[in-house]
């Protein structure tokens, strides 16, 4: 068989075995997803405390003309309490 002719044979094995772990892995997730519990009442209560105080101050981006170290010179700018606090 000609060089060619080996490229159906290995792209069709090769096509198989990643159906074949892809759906071992899909079985995997569906049945972990079965498995899954609710988080205890002391942990959701902890995880909104901490959102009250951590809250991220909402961000803009814009193309700048000067020097930048992101490529293409996008800036990531802070707005609201947090661009206030920083400013002064």
């Amino acid at each position: 068989m000609s060089a060619a002719a080996w490229i159906i044979p290995i792209w069709s094995a090769l096509s198989f075995g990643l159906l074949v772990w892809m759906t071992a892995r899909w079985r995997q997730v569906a049945r972990d997803v079965k498995r899954v519990a609710p988080a205890p009442a002391w942990l959701d209560e902890l995880f909104k405390r901490r959102q009250k105080f951590h809250r991220s101050a909402p961000q803009r981006a814009f193309a700048g003309d000067g020097p930048s170290h992101v490529p293409g010179g996008l800036w990531i700018v802070p707005t609201g309490d947090f661009a206030a606090a920083i400013t002064g």
